[in-house]
Protein backbone atom coordinates (compact mmCIF):
# COMPACT_ATOMS: atom_id res chain seq x y z
CA UNK A 1 0.00 0.00 0.00
CA UNK A 2 2.97 2.68 0.66
CA UNK A 3 4.40 1.75 -2.72
CA UNK A 4 0.65 2.81 -4.30
CA UNK A 5 0.57 5.79 -2.54
CA UNK A 6 3.96 6.44 -3.59
CA UNK A 7 3.14 6.37 -6.86
CA UNK A 8 0.21 8.12 -6.62
CA UNK A 9 1.76 11.04 -5.53
CA UNK A 10 4.40 10.99 -8.49
CA UNK A 11 1.94 10.54 -11.11
CA UNK A 12 -0.34 13.49 -9.20
CA UNK A 13 2.32 15.46 -10.07
CA UNK A 14 2.41 19.05 -7.77
CA UNK A 15 -1.30 18.03 -6.37
CA UNK A 16 0.29 16.44 -3.53
CA UNK A 17 -2.80 14.96 -0.92
CA UNK A 18 -1.30 15.81 2.60
CA UNK A 19 -3.18 14.88 6.26
CA UNK A 20 -5.34 18.13 5.97
CA UNK A 21 -6.85 17.13 2.96
CA UNK A 22 -8.15 13.77 4.64
CA UNK A 23 -8.45 14.88 8.50
CA UNK A 24 -11.92 14.09 10.46
CA UNK A 25 -12.33 16.31 12.76
CA UNK A 26 -14.76 14.32 14.65
CA UNK A 27 -13.32 11.59 16.92
CA UNK A 28 -13.90 9.75 20.07
CA UNK A 29 -11.72 11.59 22.93
CA UNK A 30 -11.58 9.85 25.86
CA UNK A 31 -10.07 10.49 29.05
CA UNK A 32 -7.48 8.39 30.46
CA UNK A 33 -9.03 8.05 34.10
CA UNK A 34 -11.60 6.65 32.31
CA UNK A 35 -12.38 2.61 32.14
CA UNK A 36 -11.78 0.27 29.50
CA UNK A 37 -15.52 -0.03 29.39
CA UNK A 38 -16.01 3.39 28.55
CA UNK A 39 -13.83 3.17 26.36
CA UNK A 40 -15.49 0.23 24.12
CA UNK A 41 -18.74 1.69 25.04
CA UNK A 42 -17.82 5.02 23.26
CA UNK A 43 -16.25 3.08 20.40
CA UNK A 44 -19.44 1.31 19.70
CA UNK A 45 -21.79 3.90 20.41
CA UNK A 46 -19.72 5.40 17.41
CA UNK A 47 -18.98 3.21 15.17
CA UNK A 48 -15.26 3.42 15.16
CA UNK A 49 -12.46 0.76 15.89
CA UNK A 50 -10.31 3.08 18.30
CA UNK A 51 -10.10 6.36 19.85
CA UNK A 52 -7.54 8.94 21.47
CA UNK A 53 -6.90 9.36 24.67
CA UNK A 54 -6.23 12.54 27.02
CA UNK A 55 -5.73 14.10 30.53
CA UNK A 56 -7.73 17.06 30.13
CA UNK A 57 -6.48 19.19 27.51
CA UNK A 58 -3.18 17.43 27.03
CA UNK A 59 -3.24 13.96 24.27
CA UNK A 60 -1.57 11.31 25.65
CA UNK A 61 -2.19 8.55 22.58
CA UNK A 62 -4.18 5.93 21.06
CA UNK A 63 -6.16 2.93 22.05
CA UNK A 64 -8.02 0.56 20.07
CA UNK A 65 -10.93 -2.09 19.53
CA UNK A 66 -8.37 -5.12 18.33
CA UNK A 67 -6.03 -4.24 20.84
CA UNK A 68 -7.94 -3.80 23.68
CA UNK A 69 -10.19 -7.12 23.28
CA UNK A 70 -6.82 -8.92 23.06
CA UNK A 71 -5.71 -7.54 25.74
CA UNK A 72 -6.33 -9.70 29.43
CA UNK A 73 -7.19 -6.42 31.69
CA UNK A 74 -10.43 -6.27 33.45
CA UNK A 75 -12.74 -3.82 31.44
CA UNK A 76 -14.74 -2.73 34.30
CA UNK A 77 -11.32 -1.81 36.26
CA UNK A 78 -8.59 -1.03 34.24
CA UNK A 79 -8.19 2.60 33.30
CA UNK A 80 -7.60 3.63 29.76
CA UNK A 81 -4.49 5.25 30.58
CA UNK A 82 -2.88 1.98 31.14
CA UNK A 83 -3.51 0.46 27.56
CA UNK A 84 -2.93 3.14 25.51
CA UNK A 85 -0.63 2.75 22.67
CA UNK A 86 2.16 6.01 21.12
CA UNK A 87 1.52 6.48 17.74
CA UNK A 88 2.97 8.51 15.37
CA UNK A 89 1.85 11.78 15.29
CA UNK A 90 0.89 13.88 11.71
CA UNK A 91 1.24 17.32 10.77
CA UNK A 92 -1.16 18.77 8.19
CA UNK A 93 1.11 18.63 5.81
CA UNK A 94 2.40 14.88 6.01
CA UNK A 95 2.53 13.76 2.40
CA UNK A 96 0.20 10.26 1.91
CA UNK A 97 3.17 8.31 0.94
CA UNK A 98 3.95 8.88 4.73
CA UNK A 99 0.72 8.44 6.53
CA UNK A 100 0.04 4.82 4.88
CA UNK A 101 3.86 4.37 5.92
CA UNK A 102 3.48 5.40 9.45
CA UNK A 103 0.04 3.47 9.96
CA UNK A 104 1.61 0.41 8.67
CA UNK A 105 4.58 0.60 11.41
CA UNK A 106 2.40 1.27 14.05
CA UNK A 107 -0.20 -1.31 12.92
CA UNK A 108 -2.99 1.10 13.56
CA UNK A 109 -5.91 2.09 10.85
CA UNK A 110 -5.68 6.03 12.45
CA UNK A 111 -3.46 8.47 13.26
CA UNK A 112 -4.07 12.08 14.55
CA UNK A 113 -3.03 15.13 13.16
CA UNK A 114 -1.31 17.70 15.29
CA UNK A 115 -0.42 21.47 14.75
CA UNK A 116 0.29 24.13 17.82
CA UNK A 117 0.65 21.72 20.03
CA UNK A 118 -3.21 20.94 19.46
CA UNK A 119 -4.76 17.92 17.97
CA UNK A 120 -6.72 18.72 14.89
CA UNK A 121 -8.41 15.49 13.81
CA UNK A 122 -7.39 12.07 12.96
CA UNK A 123 -6.81 10.44 9.41
CA UNK A 124 -8.46 6.71 8.87
CA UNK A 125 -7.12 4.36 6.86
CA UNK A 126 -10.65 3.92 5.22
CA UNK A 127 -10.21 7.48 3.74
CA UNK A 128 -6.97 6.67 2.27
CA UNK A 129 -7.98 3.70 0.33
CA UNK A 130 -10.35 6.08 -0.54
CA UNK A 131 -8.24 8.38 -2.19
CA UNK A 132 -5.88 5.53 -3.76
CA UNK A 133 -8.92 3.80 -5.05
CA UNK A 134 -10.20 6.14 -8.07
CA UNK A 135 -6.37 6.51 -9.51
CA UNK A 136 -5.71 2.72 -9.66
CA UNK A 137 -9.56 1.96 -10.56
CA UNK A 138 -8.02 1.32 -14.38
CA UNK A 139 -4.57 -0.70 -12.97
CA UNK A 140 -4.83 -4.44 -13.33
CA UNK A 141 -3.24 -6.11 -10.69
CA UNK A 142 -0.53 -8.22 -12.51
CA UNK A 143 0.96 -4.82 -12.81
CA UNK A 144 1.52 -4.38 -8.65
CA UNK A 145 1.90 -7.93 -7.57
CA UNK A 146 4.80 -9.68 -6.59
CA UNK A 147 6.55 -11.49 -9.09
CA UNK A 148 7.45 -14.38 -6.65
CA UNK A 149 5.01 -15.79 -4.41
CA UNK A 150 5.27 -17.51 -1.15
CA UNK A 151 3.36 -20.00 -0.07
CA UNK A 152 3.29 -23.33 2.01
CA UNK A 153 1.62 -26.87 2.15
CA UNK A 154 -1.34 -27.32 4.23
CA UNK A 155 0.86 -30.54 6.13
CA UNK A 156 3.90 -27.80 6.87
CA UNK A 157 4.86 -27.39 9.95
CA UNK A 158 3.97 -23.81 11.54
CA UNK A 159 7.53 -23.39 13.11
CA UNK A 160 8.81 -23.74 9.55
CA UNK A 161 6.17 -21.52 8.05
CA UNK A 162 7.01 -19.19 10.49
CA UNK A 163 11.07 -19.14 9.84
CA UNK A 164 9.57 -18.26 5.88
CA UNK A 165 7.68 -15.63 6.63
CA UNK A 166 11.22 -14.03 8.50
CA UNK A 167 13.53 -14.81 6.00
CA UNK A 168 10.79 -12.84 2.98
CA UNK A 169 9.64 -10.63 5.34
CA UNK A 170 6.10 -10.99 4.84
CA UNK A 171 3.63 -11.27 7.27
CA UNK A 172 0.68 -13.70 4.94
CA UNK A 173 1.63 -16.50 3.39
CA UNK A 174 -1.11 -18.54 1.24
CA UNK A 175 -1.81 -22.24 2.03
CA UNK A 176 -1.69 -24.86 -0.58
CA UNK A 177 -2.55 -28.42 -1.40
CA UNK A 178 -0.45 -30.46 -3.58
CA UNK A 179 -2.27 -29.33 -6.94
CA UNK A 180 -1.71 -25.48 -5.83
CA UNK A 181 -5.49 -24.98 -5.19
CA UNK A 182 -5.57 -22.33 -2.23
CA UNK A 183 -6.95 -23.61 1.06
CA UNK A 184 -6.25 -20.45 3.14
CA UNK A 185 -3.74 -18.70 4.23
CA UNK A 186 -1.89 -18.04 7.20
CA UNK A 187 -1.32 -14.31 8.61
CA UNK A 188 1.13 -13.16 11.66
CA UNK A 189 -1.67 -10.18 11.89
Amino acid sequence: LASFATAYEGEKGDVMVVAEDLMRTNFIKIDANDTISQLLGAIKKDGDNFALIFDGKSYLGFADKKWLLRSRLNPAEAKVKNCLKHVPILTKISKLADIVRLMIAADVRALPVKADNKILGIVVAKDVVKELRDFYKNVSVDVVMSGKIVVCRDNDEIGKVMNIMNQKNVDRVPVVDNKNKILGIVSLI
